[in-house]
């Protein structure tokens, strides 16, 4: 009997000493991103970043570096909340899916269905088109809208309500093309608070967070002492809160996150409660509108093929902060990065990290440069051709009046636009800032220097037209905003049509 127990006391030994031998020789995959990010906060002066990888059901690596407060000291942990801004999009997605899920909702219902008294309003299309899953898809034919208020600036926020009454127009017909649109995921957010009858705030922190145990994914209003502040890439603090709730104002940390996207790679961690069943975890990862031109966004989720691997992702970007969440389902791997500055590169850090696991995960045209989701590309500028080149008289449709205006299109891809009442001329005529331009499908035109003065209680500064061509009339949204005083950009229905002949 002794000399058994001294047997397995030897072999309980040599397992141990192999087992630890094992762990001193095995390399660390992430020690060379570890000292590049490190090097890259001083070099390029980015406050903090904080990082989690998730791998076959585990954590295998979180870390934070840098200072997520300079002022008080406070340095970036897995646990620090960052502002996450439009990744929230994700998460709000994922709560409207639990609604689906106990049958409080329907996808292919209009969204108007769910509005009460205020609606979605078509310019071009019908209103019943703009289905809730359309919403969820950014192609419903909502236009581009930001608004956003320093907290000395609240007073003059308006309401959610007030804001879809005034913007939630259709610019395109539903199921058209592709447009990313912010407010399309505010009125997303107003109907689960209508359809649950509790606050959005609440919505969230008990159905989504709770059961998934994300202790650190908090409102602006609740935030910790320790949270991550934005910076501006001058080095000043950018606090500021978004005038319609679509991001903005949730904060969490990448630990959370991490867990949070573990659920969505079904890992059906222990202590998280399946708040939506597999199928609809699927769904949103593979919804996407067929009839749309440019469809490149699920449920929540955006689609892009690196190196034969499919990658869901979502990024946020803000004055002072750039942050992504990114899955590889055929891996079980999940990757957070959340910078609390505009320049975390926070698409690069995540392709760099995922390269340390799989060494193939490249594109050749991918460039490591400052990226957010849906912060598009560059514009390119484009031949305006026949078709655009030319004379072109119409309207601008505010949510209380209409403006007429007048477009020129010059041969070498520049415009000048000027308004008009009854058919008097009454502004000279402003140049666009740069030539006419394509991003994501739709024609670009950029005016500056107080254009059109859309609304008189709003310091406009620049005019951003967002136009269709449908071979009689341009039309799409007229965005007028602001960069300094105030930060917006608010839509407005534009519609023009050829004065001369072009041939």
């Amino acid at each position: 009997m002794k000399g058994m127990t001294k047997t397995v006391i030897c072999l309980v030994l040599v397992l141990f000493s192999c087992k630890g031998a094992n762990q001193v020789d095995s390399p660390d995959p992430f020690a060379k991103i570890r000292r590049d990010l490190e090097q890259y906060c001083v070099k390029t002066g980015v406050p903090s970043l904080a990082v989690a990888v998730a791998k076959d059901g585990e954590i295998v690596w979180e870390e934070g570096f840098g200072m997520a407060n300079i002022e008080k000291n406070v340095r970036s942990t897995p646990h620090t909340c960052y502002p996450i801004a439009s990744i929230n999009k994700n998460l709000t997605a994922t709560a409207l899916l639990t609604l689906v899920e106990k049958g409080d909702v329907s996808l292919d219902l209009p969204a108007n269905d769910y509005l009460g008294d205020i609606r979605i309003k078509a310019f071009r299309g019908k209103a019943e088109d703009a289905t809730v899953r359309r919403l969820l898809q950014h192609t419903a034919g909502i236009p581009l809208h930001y608004e956003a208020y320093y907290p000395d600036q609240l007073t003059v926020r308006i309401s959610q309500k007030e804001t879809i009454r005034r913007f939630g127009i259709l610019t395109a017909a539903p199921g058209y093309s592709f447009i990313y649109s912010s407010l399309g995921y505010g009125i997303i957010e107003y109907i689960i608070a209508r359809v649950s009858g509790r606050s959005y705030a609440d919505y969230m922190t008990q159905d989504v967070f709770e059961p998934l145990r994300m202790s650190n994914a908090v409102f602006l209003e609740t935030l910790p002492d320790s949270v991550a502040i934005e910076y501006k890439n001058d080095g000043s603090p950018a606090q500021f809160a978004l005038g319609i709730r679509h991001g903005g104002e949730i904060y969490c940390s990448s630990h959370d996150l991490v867990r949070y996207c573990q659920f969505h790679l079904k890992n059906h961690l222990n202590d998280q409660k399946m708040i939506l069943s597999d199928s609809l975890i699927d769904l949103m990862r593979n919804d996407f509108d067929s009839t749309a031109e440019n469809a490149q966004y699920a449920l929540g989720w955006r689609l892009e093929t690196v190196a034969n691997y499919q990658v869901f992702s979502h990024n946020g970007g803000g004055l002072g902060c750039d942050t992504r969440i990114m899955l590889i389902p055929s891996e079980d791997l999940a990757v957070v990065v959340l910078a609390n500055s505009r320049r975390g590169n926070s698409t690069a850090v995540s392709y760099k990290i995922v390269r340390a696991l799989l060494p193939d995960f490249r594109r050749s045209s991918w460039r490591d440069r400052f990226s957010t989701l849906f912060r598009d590309p560059e514009p390119k500028a484009i031949n305006p051709g026949e078709l655009l080149t030319g004379e072109w008289k119409g309207y601008i449709t505010t949510f209380n009046e209409q403006v007429a205006i007048d477009l020129i299109v010059t041969v070498d891809g520049y415009a000048k636009l000027r308004r008009c009442d009854d058919q008097a001329v009454t502004e000279g005529w402003i140049n666009a800032r740069r030539a006419i331009s394509i991003r994501d499908g739709i024609i670009e035109l950029m005016f500056e220097d107080e254009v059109l003065r859309l609304d008189e209680n709003r310091p406009e500064r620049y005019l951003l037209l967002r136009l269709f061509y449908d071979g009689t009339f341009l039309y799409g949204s007229a965005n007028a905003g602001n960069s300094t005083e105030l930060i917006y950009c608010v839509p407005s229905y534009v519609e023009l049509s050829r004065t001369d002949n072009p041939h």
